[in-house]
């Protein structure tokens, strides 16, 4: 998950084009979860982060197409909104919206999920 002050980076895949969704994909063999998320951060928007910037907010298994699926969630927040190139195979298009307006929009359940865990870096550094 992208976080630029308030607004969270939605996009919206060719394959559940009704719903909004996050950037975010399978790992590769051998590769970390953390790793997968800078590569497909990097692969579906093209934005580069290093791996020290992200933090885990939460992990889950669910069951996508009757296959059982653990998925980790991280979020890396950015000081401003990076220049957007979505891998057009795969994202259909992309938005910022407002986290406390998110509920707004058509979210799928893995945005669901992570805004749910997510603490902003100041609050969670008073915890």
């Amino acid at each position: 998950m992208v976080i630029v002050g308030d607004e969270v980076l939605l996009v919206k895949n060719w394959i559940n084009a009704g719903e909004l969704s996050l950037p975010g994909g399978g790992t590769k063999r051998h590769e970390s979860t953390r790793m997968s998320a800078v590569r497909e951060l990097t692969e579906e928007v093209g934005i580069t982060t290093p791996e020290s910037n992200l933090v885990r907010i939460g992990a889950r298994t669910k069951a996508q197409r009757g296959i059982k699926i653990s998925a980790d969630y991280y979020c890396v927040e950015l000081s401003e909104k990076p220049r957007i190139a979505k891998q057009k195979l795969e994202i259909q298009d992309v938005l910022w919206a407002p986290v406390n307006e998110a509920g707004a929009y058509r979210l799928g359940e893995d945005v669901k999920f992570a805004l749910k865990r997510y603490k902003p870096a100041e609050q969670a550094s008073l915890l």
